[in-house]
């Protein structure tokens, strides 16, 4: 009972007098067992055990607010985040798999230390954590930010134990901003990165190089009207891929180097985005457009692929006293802008989503979706010709009794991939044909409901064919006046290619939640699954067993 006892600690703090501390902490674990037949016949697929702890308080004395966030787990990697095997304290605080913050405030200014992931604007930073210190300051209609920090560990490499390893990198952001932010405003952001090359005494694996970036950003809002708006941002980036590539003597960017050294991978570009929108209560629209050019780097976001142009309208209206709910999006996307590449590729987008409300018992939606894509070639052999298209209907039926209340949801998804290549079109050609059911029934007199599942996939794609079907029932009960919440589900699924035999698979899981006291809570989760494989895995059979638990606790 530590946490129960932490709890009340903090409430008496509270109650001492303008001191306020409130938050909630909670310990949780997951174990995990699986045992295969014939031996090996398939690995893990989880870590045996795992564990998380996270505690958010909050420190309140008159005007002055002290958020604290510790999140932190016993898996020290995934596959985003390398491996350091025996990290430091500092490697540990640095990883963005913990979470270790303090942020205080004090009326228009704040002081960011620890994990924090700054996010200034579209195109400059705002989905790369770091660990750093950082601080936002917004006097009337001035803001200023800023923020220093490390958002990759130095880690070396280790070819044995198959450690890539990565430079050390440190971030520096700052963000001015002026004017409303209801009405109109204007910020200026600039970003430094840059790799340590001291950090690790050995190159990385896989030839990863040290990289730098500097960028400057200009965004704007503006409210037209009551109904029309515009945001828009431009930005340029200088970016060297690799600071070991030779000084480059006589650039054009020579005027530059004042910010970093100008070598042979050092490329500058822009990049830009704008959006329009027009908003009444009953409908609107919004015209989007983004410009990303090949040598453009949005330093804070490191998966945003450039060299593109992209344009999208989207309208939406509501009809009917919102009985009916139209919305939807078209859009173009090139890419290749700057010749560069052997093949520019051209992108048509569509979307059309319907609600409808036909009876107070009756709803059905309603969505499509058309993606398209292709290239500039036209030898048949090296052309891509492709579209994937969707179609979905739900209908969702709602019947009241005096003792019970049946819900009852169908699904009918439709999905059809078509390739125009010579070569390859026999092979990646695909449809799917989806149907799922739902039934639910609330007993009005009696904490108890039951539910019901049903689906059924078939799919014929690269000349095979598969089918998968699945069943499930739960029900859930409350008891204790509602503080013991148990439930308890058993689901069988059956796999199948044509010309083998079928996969089939069953799990029971139970569930329960247990309100001890009105701030802390114990939850509990465990199943176990048995599979039994088909002829198309050589009868294989593997046992899961996974029980996850946690103890929440509010102050």
């Amino acid at each position: 009972m530590l946490l129960s006892s932490f709890s009340s600690s903090f409430a008496q703090d509270a109650d001492s007098g303008s001191l306020h501390v409130s938050g909630q902490a909670r310990l949780s674990g997951d174990f995990y067992g699986s045992s295969s037949s014939p031996a090996g016949f398939e690995p893990s697929v989880r870590p045996a055990s795992l564990l998380r702890f996270v505690l958010t308080p909050t420190v309140t004395y008159r005007e002055f607010q002290l958020p604290i966030t510790i999140a932190i787990s016993s898996k020290q990697t995934n596959v985003t985040t390398a491996l350091a095997p025996q990290q430091s304290l500092q490697q540990f605080l640095q990883n963005p798999l913990n979470t270790v913050s303090l942020s205080p405030k004090y009326g228009w200014a704040q002081l960011h230390l620890g994990t924090q992931t700054p996010r200034y604007s579209d195109l400059s930073t705002g989905d790369v954590p770091g660990f750093g210190v950082g601080a936002e300051l917004s006097p009337g209609p001035v803001m200023v930010a800023g923020f220093y920090g490390i958002t990759q560990r130095g880690i070396e490499p280790d070819s044995n134990a198959n450690i890539i390893g990565a430079y050390q990198r440190k971030m520096f952001a700052a963000k001015v901003g002026l004017g409303d932010r209801e009405l109109r405003y204007v910020d200026f952001t600039v970003v430094h990165t840059a790799d340590d090359t001291t950090s690790i005494a050995a190159t990385p694996l896989g030839f990863i190089p040290p990289q730098q970036g500097s960028l400057a950003s200009l965004a704007t809002f503006f409210r037209l009207s009551n109904q029309l708006s515009l945001k828009a941002e431009g930005a340029i980036s200088l970016f060297t891929r690799d600071q070991r590539s030779p000084e480059f003597a006589g650039s054009d960017l020579d005027f530059l180097s004042p910010i970093q050294l100008i070598r042979e991978s050092t490329r500058l570009d822009v990049g830009a985005i704008a959006g329009l929108a027009f908003n009444e209560v009953l409908w609107g629209a919004e015209l989007d457009l983004r410009y990303l050019g090949d040598g453009f780097v949005p330093l804070g976001f490191p998966y945003q692929p450039t060299d593109l142009f992209e344009l999208r309208f989207s309208p939406r209206v509501q009809l009917l006293d919102n009985r009916l709910l139209l919305n939807g999006s078209v859009g173009y996307r090139v890419n290749n802008l700057s010749g560069t590449n052997l093949q520019t590729a051209t992108q048509i987008l569509g979307m059309a989503n319907i609600v409808a409300q036909l009876t107070e018992a009756l709803m059905v939606a309603a969505n499509y979706t058309n993606f398209g894509l292709r290239n500039n070639v036209e030898n048949d052999t090296l052309k891509i010709r492709t579209v994937n298209q969707s179609f979905t209907v739900s209908p969702t039926y709602t019947l009241r009794g005096e003792s019970l209340v049946h819900t009852i949801t169908a699904t009918v998804s439709l999905n059809d991939y078509s390739d125009a290549n010579t070569l390859t079109g026999t092979l990646n050609n695909a449809k799917t044909t989806s149907l799922f059911g739902t039934w639910s029934t609330a007993f009005l007199a009696i904490p108890l409901t039951l539910s019901a599942t049903l689906s059924s996939v078939e799919s014929a794609f690269a000349g095979a064919e598969l089918s998968l079907l699945s069943a499930g029932i739960s029900g859930a009960y409350r008891l204790m006046e509602g503080r013991l919440r148990p439930s308890l589900r058993l689901g069988w699924g059956r796999n199948a290619f044509a010309g083998f035999t079928p996969d089939n698979n069953i799990t029971l899981q139970a569930d329960a939640a247990w309100s001890i006291t009105e701030t802390l809570t114990w939850e509990l989760s465990a199943s176990a699954t048995l599979y039994r494989y088909g002829s198309s895995r050589g009868g294989g059979s593997v046992n899961e067993q996974f029980l996850r638990t946690g103890i929440t606790t509010r102050f």
